[in-house]
């Protein structure tokens, strides 16, 4: 099996983390909700619990 699927995932991760690097401004509150909007509500990588269990 090859690993494509991953790499592209990889890829993915990337691209969201260097968007959120470059455009979001603010201290780390501010980030939090960035990060919030990304990846709960938009791509639902994580739900709610999981991202308050990351900090």
């Amino acid at each position: 099996m090859s690993n494509g699927g991953r790499q592209d995932d990889a890829w993915c991760v990337f691209r969201v983390f260097a968007k959120l690097g470059l455009t979001s401004f603010g201290g780390p509150v501010a980030h939090v909700g960035y990060f919030r909007e990304e990846f709960v509500l938009r791509r639902v990588w994580l739900d709610e619990v999981r991202l308050a269990q990351l900090g």
